[in-house]
């Protein structure tokens, strides 16, 4: 961990690692919300916890990014490229 701040309230918590994420937490019952993560050549992805839902991503980020695939029961499979699972 590189950094950590509070929000004004302080209801959530950001952390910095040397990995370039930016790791948001709810303080209370400290529930992971969101990651954003630098990419290098000024590509950025940023997505929700845990649920995944992808929230702002940059225009050749896609190349990077990789989709968790799991079985029925919730069991890791393997990692594909992400453009195998969007539109």
């Amino acid at each position: 961990m590189r950094g950590v701040t509070f929000n004004h309230d302080s209801t959530l918590l950001a952390t910095t690692s040397d990995d370039g994420a930016v790791r948001v937490t709810a303080i209370e019952g400290w529930e992971p919300r969101f990651v954003a993560y630098c990419l290098g050549d000024g590509e950025h992805a940023s997505w929700t916890v845990p649920d995944q839902r992808l929230i702002d991503v940059s225009e050749r980020a896609w190349r990077r990014l990789r989709a968790r695939v799991v079985d029925d029961h919730g069991r890791f499979l393997r990692l594909d490229p992400h453009e195998l699972h969007t539109g």
